[in-house]
């Protein structure tokens, strides 16, 4: 049984109605981000390392290193995440510095593509 549109938004009370605008206001959100996400190149590239030093730093604040275990081996992980993510980070900087990768400037953005080739030919 189909039910009218009107009918359906008449029986959402008024926290269901917020409710359902936030979820459409993060669902907008989303697709934003997941465009970014999807960029060719060097953008894409930027933005998917971004992603992944993000999610290292949620993972990171979630761990408790407890010392009275010999066999815990919470500390070696988060010592190797945080060296391995120095070496993300430095490569991001670098696009960032010398390509102008991610960049909310428009004239950055365009060009990244110019900045890319001409770095590479000079190698």
């Amino acid at each position: 049984m189909k039910m009218e549109l009107a009918t359906i938004i008449g029986n959402i009370n008024q926290n269901q109605m917020t409710d359902v605008l936030k979820l459409k206001q993060r669902i907008e959100e989303l697709e934003r981000e997941l465009e970014v996400y999807k960029a060719d190149g060097l953008q894409g590239l930027y933005h998917a390392l971004n992603y992944q030093l993000v999610k290292l730093a949620e993972d990171l604040n979630g761990e408790y290193v407890s010392f009275k275990s010999k066999n815990d081996k919470t500390f070696e992980r988060v010592w190797k995440a945080m060296v391995d993510s120095k070496d993300v980070a430095q490569n991001l900087l670098w696009l960032k510095k010398e390509l102008k990768v991610g960049s909310e400037k428009e004239e950055d953005k365009a060009q990244v593509a110019k900045n890319a080739i001409e770095h590479f030919i000079r190698k």
